[in-house]
């Protein structure tokens, strides 16, 4: 009885969600055909998939689920990082449940009609996955926006001849995490520090959005300590000195990269920016996690929660290449 007490309470529920739980419940608790502790196994899978549902798709009646919240559910787990095996699990712990509906309710597909169904969805979502107008007019003007290698190098190299370390670093910091200009220059000790120990950096965005942009990788790791090394004391900001403010330390480097890039820039009129980093992050992570995850959908929304966006069109933007 103890285990079957453990799947009972509706705790972090809220809304619809927290609807949808108690109705989950009781036609789990009222099932007669699987022991306590199958009933209870099943309630355990089912609470992910209950509160996804109740809050995307805010549904007043557990009864009312069908093919396309269970495909919606896959996909988003699968975003998660959840295995297939936890997440086949779960749709077999729903089709369990929808079972015991009443009769003429309608019944969701079997598994291996949800597989294919899942496959072919995914694969129309790839190949509908094409450039914007925006897109297309950066590339048929000759206008993207993103450093090649051969840029970021070279300015690199530049800024340390001519001892402008704070553009050398901040030019590394934008390229392996992505931070918009103001974003990196109001990184200070404690920020770092704390990414260096949790393998993310948190940085506030547009709109005082927070978001955690992973930084685990071995490059990401390294251009963060140079930043600390930068600073002796908490809250002392990386790049910006004493005797200066963000805004003027943002300026200063503002104008280095617009008096000098025809040196460094792969063709003389390259309009290169600080922001065309964060272009050529996004480009650079989608073409990661596509390569790793075989699924452009996937790499996409992925890329869009690092950019702290949300809205995939404004991704597909960065992404044009």
């Amino acid at each position: 009885m103890a285990k079957s007490a453990k799947y009972t309470s509706d705790r972090g529920k809220t809304g619809s969600a927290r609807q949808l739980w108690q109705q989950t419940q009781k036609i789990i608790k009222d099932a007669n055909k699987r022991s306590i502790n199958t009933r209870g196994t099943h309630l355990d899978k089912l609470s992910g998939f209950v509160n996804f549902v109740g809050d995307k798709f805010h549904l007043q009646k557990i009864e009312k689920i069908a093919d396309k919240h269970v495909l919606a559910y896959i996909e988003d787990a699968y975003v998660r990082g959840l295995s297939s095996s936890t997440i086949w699990n779960t749709v077999s712990a729903v089709q369990y449940m929808a079972k015991q509906f009443p009769e003429g309710v309608s019944r969701l597909s079997d598994t291996s009609h949800l597989k294919e169904k899942y496959t072919n969805q995914q694969s129309t979502k790839n190949e509908n996955f094409q450039k914007s107008d925006v897109q297309r007019h950066y590339i048929n003007t000759g206008k993207n926006p993103a450093w090649t290698q051969a840029e970021i190098d070279k300015a690199t190299q530049l800024a340390l001849d001519m001892k402008r370390y704070d553009v050398a670093i901040s030019i590394q910091f934008g390229i392996e995490l992505g931070t918009r200009i103001h974003e990196t220059f109001r990184q200070d000790r404690s920020a770092l520090n704390k990414a260096l120990k949790t393998g993310a950096l948190t940085t506030k965005g547009k709109g005082g959005y927070i978001r955690d942009i992973p930084a685990q990788k071995e490059a990401q790791r390294e251009i963060l300590q140079l930043a600390r090394n930068q600073t002796s004391v908490d809250h002392q900001k990386a790049f910006v000195p004493d005797n200066k403010t963000i805004k003027q330390s943002m300026k200063s480097v503002q104008n280095w990269l617009y008096n000098h890039r025809k040196k460094f820039a792969d063709v003389p009129d390259r309009k290169l920016t600080y922001h065309g980093l964060r272009h050529a992050y996004a480009q650079r992570e989608f073409e990661r996690i596509e390569k790793l995850t075989g699924n452009t959908r996937i790499a996409l929304r992925e890329v869009s929660e690092q950019l702290g966006h949300h809205r995939e069109w404004i991704t597909r933007v960065y992404l044009s290449s």
